[in-house]
């Protein structure tokens, strides 16, 4: 453990030197750069040198190297104050008094019932986009002219020359929307009804938004509670990486509510915590963290706002700060509740087949009581991920016949090509043509899986089951939580029907209707004497 710290001591030690050298670095070459074309490293000499140039190709070195040094000096000058900040922190950490016992006190804004939101974590306009795009923009065109004026150049190196600044410019277009979103809705406030959130019971409060009541979003604001495990890695100069992979997540639609006092709009929100869910945890490498994570979209720029929230396992000892989800909600949780927005079934027939809202190959068949009779999960549900597993697996293959002709090629490219390759290309293949179905049949279901749907089948009887559950696979497509359809026998572990499904609401929805029908079966297929067979056998 103290090699470790120690490791982590000296990457943190590495990371605030390596800029103060090459902010030094580049105020000297830069500086020495100057004073060889131009006869003066001074900034105000050097920019007074602009008006008497007629070359546009020393007025873009004048851009450049003054940019340049201004870099190292913004560089020399951030490392010290970093330095200062972080000793203040420290000293500050050791004269705190001791942190009270309970973890969702820790945190000063938690401790009193506040939390402000973070937006998405990137807030602000990064300086060194904005100079790379002053200096790169200009040279890209400099060079253009030049390129097209010299009739022996290859005209196809403008593709590789633009590529950079128009890379640049998209990452600065979106620096600017986030800066504008900042601008315009400020900081929201999430006030807790419950302190903490618990497993088991509620995460209640209000999301205070700057947002005018005028404004108010038609479709209201989509809020979702997920719990996030968060790894974090480092290598071996320091440098960190974060993974954030989804271990739980629910969803809902949320109308706002003007307040009267300062015309702004309010979020109210309660959500059930189950209580197999996950606690937030701190320290290590390897920690979960909730978020509530609040969107709308607004004309202009769309409202994005992110709060960490606490969520923690409260022990028996302690007092109840929120009721149990067993237990009747409070009068005010149920007037939160008011606010919400249905999501509308996925069809009102009471029979027929019906297309899954958001799921693309997910078909469902009912008869005319509305009774579940079958449920298709196609190849289309994992279509993008097959197609994106296909498409890497050759591009791997590919490599092996340029690989194995070119004569300078490491000798373990072809084997490694070849073998990930045909590994991408397998998978690829059967995400493509791997199909689902959950058949109901007298007195259990069938469960078969496999490509175009021809693989062995299962029967479960209903006796042997006891519910059907929806939950967060783990699995994402960028920010959309990919969710598990799974049958809970009354003994073992669950039976996965699918975990492709790309809607919260579809999900519950679908378990809903196996949840109806294993109840009806149930009844259905329990007269006295008949024997049960249990699962698995």
């Amino acid at each position: 453990m103290a090699s470790r710290r120690g490791g982590q001591q000296r990457g943190n030690l590495a990371n605030l030197i390596s800029p103060m050298i090459l902010g030094v670095a580049f105020i000297l070459m830069s500086g020495y750069a100057l004073n060889e074309v131009f006869g003066t490293y001074w900034p105000p000499e050097v920019l007074g040198l602009w008006g008497t140039l007629d070359d546009p190709g020393d007025q873009l070195w004048i851009i450049l190297f003054s940019v340049f040094q201004f870099l190292g000096v913004f560089m020399v000058v951030t490392v010290p104050l970093t330095l200062v900040s972080r000793l203040r922190r420290r000293a500050g950490q050791a004269g705190a008094p001791e942190s009270p016992p309970a973890p969702w006190l820790r945190r000063p804004d938690w401790a009193q019932g506040r939390v402000e939101a973070t937006g998405d974590g990137r807030s602000g306009l990064p300086v060194l986009i904005v100079l790379l795009n002053l200096v790169l923009w200009p040279g890209a065109m400099w060079a253009t002219g030049e390129v097209l004026a010299d009739d022996e150049q290859w005209n196809g190196i403008l593709v590789l020359l633009w590529s950079f600044p128009i890379l640049l410019g998209i990452l600065l277009l979106g620096a600017l929307r986030r800066t504008w979103r900042r601008v315009r809705f400020g900081t929201s406030v999430f006030e807790l009804d419950t302190l903490p959130g618990e497993v088991g019971g509620y995460l209640a409060g209000r999301l205070r938004t700057r947002i005018r009541s005028e404004h108010a979003p038609e479709d209201g604001f989509d809020v979702h509670l997920t719990c996030y495990r968060r790894v974090v890695t480092r290598d071996g100069s320091g440098s960190r990486s974060v993974d954030h992979q989804i271990q739980y997540r629910d969803e809902q639609r949320i109308r706002g509510v003007p307040d009267p006092e300062t015309g702004t709009l309010q979020v109210p929100v309660v959500f059930e915590i189950p209580p197999d869910a996950p606690a937030t945890t701190s320290g290590g490498s390897i920690s979960r963290v909730w978020f509530l994570e609040v969107r709308a979209k607004i004309p202009g720029v769309d409202y994005d706002a992110k709060l960490p929230m606490p969520v923690f396992q409260v022990p028996e000892a302690d007092a109840r700060h929120s009721p149990r989800v067993d237990a009747p909600a409070p009068p005010a949780f149920l007037a939160y509740r008011e606010h919400r927005i249905d999501t509308p079934a996925p069809q009102a027939e009471t029979s027929g087949e019906v297309h899954g809202p958001s799921t693309p190959g997910v078909r469902v068949v009912r008869d005319g009581a509305g009774d579940l009779q079958e449920l298709r999960v196609g190849a289309r549900a994992g279509l993008a991920f097959g197609v994106t597993l296909l498409v890497t697996g050759l591009l791997f293959l590919g490599v092996v016949p340029v690989a194995w002709i070119a004569d300078d090629a490491p000798f373990w490219v072809v084997p490694v090509s070849f073998l990930s390759g045909l590994i991408l290309v397998g998978v690829g293949i059967q995400k493509l043509t791997s199909s689902t179905s959950l058949r109901v049949d007298p007195g259990s279901f069938i469960l078969r899986t496999g490509p175009l749907g021809l693989g062995p089948s299962t029967t479960i009887p209903f006796l042997t089951l006891k519910d059907a559950t929806a939950r967060a696979s783990g699995g994402q497509i960028g920010s959309r939580a990919m969710y598990r359809l799974s049958l809970i026998p009354q003994e073992g572990n669950p039976i996965h029907v699918t975990d492709l499904l790309r809607s919260h609401a579809e999900a519950h929805w679908l378990a809903g209707l196996i949840r109806d029908r294993i109840q009806k079966g149930r009844v259905d297929a329990e007269p006295k004497g008949r024997r049960v067979d249990r699962w698995p056998p």
